[in-house]
């Protein structure tokens, strides 16, 4: 593209080359992380899939006039447990996935192969067509391969068959929106309005966030064409109406319109306000229960979010720490010298338009001694200006967003010899600048820069220092140890020092010079559209962020879920792309000069050229290489295999069994292919025995979503307990620093504990299975429902107790006659139960004196004198319930004797 006019020949390798470095990147990465995980990836979270499958599987299976079409989320292939319905958006997702389960993919990883191999396929079609036409092939292929290798925020959503559909989305309304002025309009204004119907009848604040992004960009691009600017944004309101409405009508049929406007109400009231205020809390269970609506209480109190403190805190530590601070800031540096850059061009044009323009010399030999003074001061400028720069990013590492250590000067630069090499680096570039002219001509090349590009090349370095001195302070400090250590590893510190002055050097040309001299004219023009398209994509989420910051924060930054990274994506994707343009045309110049010149002339002038396409080779290389080296350590760190072990759930024994978990249920429910809920205060394991039985506490059952929930009592005794604590930032903190033990695995949750301990009295849980690694990531247990049986008290009034003895004397012995009342609170009979004769020492120590199972009386033995008691161990067949013991009472006329006698006698 830069370089002048391309060829036909040139226009058909780049428009084949690139569409089959993105074909074989799609296949080589998709292929690996669907063969690996054995077509279930899941990185950090891959619900959303298998939520899809269930829902193909009840529009399949059940009437879909008792929904009126809506989603039926009930996990459960029991006609009766249906329908319980999510509400607040249409799920277009859902009936492709009911289109593939129709067709005979009916198990998850087909329905996860197809779709990522089909729909991740026309994703990348649509990122190669829009960029293509906004820049060119070039551009168009980087910003794919950006795309497909961001593993944390692009890779493991295309691999979701619900999310994928946010990129088709996207990236295909945009497109829609460049065509509707070229030769098939027609076809992209149909396209168009019904991208915008399956939008808004898929998730609203997605939605809301493609409809500004949209209108912006439409905006932008028709500005100056009126007609079809009101044509983007009627078919898009079009659109937007059919979806709505649709869901709308959907929601008033099977509710009525009083019940679908409080669902929406709540729905938006809870992911911003809710969370504040118990009693909003309680009403919002109760009504989404009653109406049978599927509602995730992630609520958040979002009055502190909207501020811009909070909104750069959430993306930093979010989002754009992940793709590392080091490729944030050297990103940031080469798009903050390019919009310098182009904000010099405007003023010089604001500048010309308004006649304000001096004249000045047109060569070097014409300059007088003003313009001769003048360069001067630019030079004090820019050089007290660059040693600046230079002293900051060699002082310590910052530029890493590692704050300072307290080491002294020499210690951080190693010495010196960095300040030494750095002037001679300066030397040596001034020297080269024209070994013919010398110093009087440069003077006079800088006497003629305009002033208002020096002011702010000057302010843009002063900037960047700045940032790069708070870069600590914008990302959570408990995180920074994972790209402390992770940067250290990618490359020599001296490397990736090197590297962020070079990009400074870039900064600041395109800043000082214009990107049009630097990058060439072409690329130049053309970059201006795709930066149009971040600044809009930038004020469309900021617009969804202040509308709904609880919702953001909740359903999509703290998810790592796609949204924010349809801007800074392909933010990177041009900051590697102005890197990559200097480089070709500095490499032509270079290769120009060197082809046509009389090198023993002037040396130095036809090398530097070389020296600085070198240098840029040099930064290319190192920021696509740490780009690379941070997905391959996501990688590591979010493995896509990871979920295989949920496969065990489709294996006898847990096949056909049903279960509750912590966490969302429909994976596991998929395999065992039974019903299942969320309860995750079920897991706590807390039991109380009243004097009506054995109190089980599972909570509000807020995630109880099936239909018959409150009326169906098998749903209290779910087969298995399946626990899953998938990785969240702190895990992936500890495994860098290498602290596995201080992880919060399924270990520390007490129905898991107890199980695996013994430790719960009344009920046996069983460990069955468990991840053995250090993470403790998941495990199951099969839980024990067979109830002890219990004694009820005896009497009335406060002090009742539950046995009561009477002694006798028959035939000479004597026999206490004891009194207890079975109860078990579900009718179990009474099997085995245990009677025994306990003496009672004075310092609190008790022996066993006789035992008796099956009976109302217990004989004592001719030798028992003093303090005794009697214990009843009521039992059934299968098990024995808790003891309670009578009052302690005397046998004898010495309440002092020891009613032990020289037996075993142990501490309670």
């Amino acid at each position: 593209m830069p370089g002048g006019p391309r060829s036909p020949a040139r226009v058909v390798s780049l428009a084949s080359i690139g569409p089959l470095a993105v074909a074989v990147a799609f296949l080589a990465i998709f292929g690996w992380m669907l063969l690996a995980s054995d077509f279930l990836p899941y990185v950090t979270d891959n619900n959303e899939s298998f939520s899809s499958l269930w829902h193909a599987y009840n529009l399949y299976h059940f009437d879909i006039r008792g929904t009126a079409g809506l989603t039926d989320e009930a996990s459960s292939p029991h006609p009766e447990a249906h329908a319980f319905l999510h509400t607040h958006q249409g799920n277009v997702p859902r009936l492709f996935a009911f289109v593939l389960y129709v067709l005979g993919a009916r198990t998850i990883e087909s329905q996860i192969g197809l779709t990522t191999l089909l729909v991740g396929g026309l994703t990348f079609a649509l990122v190669y067509r829009l960029f293509w036409r906004l820049v060119g092939p070039l551009f168009a292929t980087v910003v794919c391969l950006v795309l497909v290798t961001d593993y944390l925020f692009v890779a493991q959503w295309i691999a979701v068959t619900y999310r994928v559909w946010h990129f088709v989305f996207v990236f295909g309304v945009l497109a829609c929106v460049c065509e509707l002025g070229e030769a098939r309009a027609r076809r992209a204004a149909l396209a168009l309005a019904a991208l915008f119907a399956a939008v808004f009848y898929y998730e609203l604040v997605f939605a809301g966030f493609v409809a500004v992004f949209a209108g912006l960009f439409a905006g932008w691009r028709y500005l100056r064409r009126p007609k079809l600017l009101l044509l983007s944004w009627t078919l898009q309101a079009l659109g937007a109406a059919v979806g709505v409405g649709v869901l709308a009508a959907q929601l008033t049929l099977h509710f009525g319109w009083a019940v679908a406007v409080e669902d929406f109400r709540l729905t938006f009231t809870a992911r911003n306000a809710a969370a504040s205020d118990p009693a909003l809390m309680a009403y919002m269970v109760d009504f989404f229960l009653r109406h049978k609506i599927v509602f995730w209480q992630n609520v958040v109190d979002a009055r502190s979010f909207r501020t811009v403190e909070q909104f750069t805190l959430l993306l930093t530590t979010l989002h754009l720490q992940w793709y590392s601070p080091f490729v944030v800031f050297q990103v940031g540096i080469v798009l903050a010298g390019w919009g310098v850059g182009l904000a010099g061009d405007a003023v010089e044009w604001v500048h010309a338009r308004m006649g304000r323009r001096a004249r000045l010399p047109e060569r070097p030999n014409e300059a007088s001694a003003s313009m001769l003074a003048r360069g001067g001061v630019v030079l004090a400028a820019l050089g007290s200006t660059t040693v600046f720069v230079l002293l900051a990013v060699l002082r310590d590492e910052a530029f890493l967003a590692q704050g300072m250590t307290g080491a002294s000067f020499a210690q951080r630069t190693g010495g010196l010899g960095w300040v030494v090499l750095g002037g001679l680096v300066g030397v040596v570039g001034l020297a080269a600048w024209d070994g013919q002219r010398g110093w009087r001509s440069l003077l006079a090349e800088l006497g003629r820069l305009s002033l208002p590009r020096v002011a702010l090349t000057v302010a843009l370095l002063l900037t960047i220092v700045l940032v790069m001195r708070q870069q600590p302070y914008l990302y959570l400090e408990s995180n920074l140890p994972i790209w402390h250590r992770l940067m250290h590893l990618a490359a020599p510190v001296w490397l990736l020092r090197l590297t962020t002055l070079i990009l400074c050097a870039l900064a600041a040309a395109l800043a000082l010079l214009g990107p049009g001299r630097v990058l060439g004219p072409e690329w130049a023009a053309r970059l201006k559209g795709v930066g149009s398209y971040v600044v809009c994509g930038l004020l469309a989420y900021s617009a969804v962020y202040l509308i709904s910051p609880g919702y953001v924060y909740s359903g999509y930054l703290s998810r790592y879920a796609p949204l924010a990274v349809f801007v800074f994506n392909v933010a990177v994707g041009i900051g590697i792309c102005l890197l990559l343009a200097a480089t070709l045309r500095t490499a032509a110049f270079a290769r120009r000069r060197l082809s046509g010149a009389t090198v023993p002339r002037a040396p130095l002038s036809h090398i530097a050229p070389l020296v600085r396409a070198g240098f840029l080779v040099v930064a290319l290389a190192v920021l696509v290489g740490f780009w690379l080296h941070v997905q391959l350590v996501q990688v590591r760190l979010f493995p896509p295999d990871a979920f295989l072990w949920v496969k065990l759930l489709g294996q006898p024994p847990f096949k056909g069994q049903s279960l509750v978990s912590n966490n969302y249920v429909a994976p596991f429910t998929i395999l065992t292919g039974e019903w299942g809920y969320i309860n995750t205060t079920l897991a706590l394991d807390e039991i109380e025995l009243t004097d009506d039985g054995y109190r089980v506490d599972v909570g509000r059952q807020e995630y109880l979503w099936l239909a018959d929930g409150r009326t169906n009592p098998a749903y209290l005794k779910p087969d298995l307990f399946v626990c899953a604590r998938p990785p969240v930032t702190f895990t992936i903190l500890q495994r860098v620093t290498d602290q596995a033990d201080e992880i919060d695995g399924c270990g520390s949750v007490p129905l898991v504990a107890n199980a695996a301990a013994g430790g719960q009295p009344y009920l046996q849980h069983q460990l069955v299975a468990r991840d053995t690694s250090p993470y403790d990531s998941w495990a199951i247990v099969r839980l024990d429902w067979d109830f002890p049986p219990f004694l009820a008290p005896l009497g009335g009034g406060a002090g009742r107790r539950r046995v009561d003895v009477t002694p006798e004397v028959r035939n000479g012995q004597t026999v206490l006659r004891v009194r207890y009342e079975y109860r078990h609170q579900e009718g179990v009979p009474e099997r085995g139960t245990r009677l025994r004769l306990e003496g009672v020492t004075g310092d609190g120590g008790v022996c066993t004196l006789a035992e008796a199972a099956a009976a109302d009386s217990l004989t004592v033995p001719a030798d028992v004198r003093g303090r005794v008691r009697v214990l009843v161990t009521p039992a059934t067949a299968t098990k024995a319930g808790v003891s309670s013991a009578s009052e302690a009472f005397v046998l004898g006329s010495d309440p002092a004797a020891d009613p032990c006698g020289g037996r075993t006698v142990r501490r309670e």
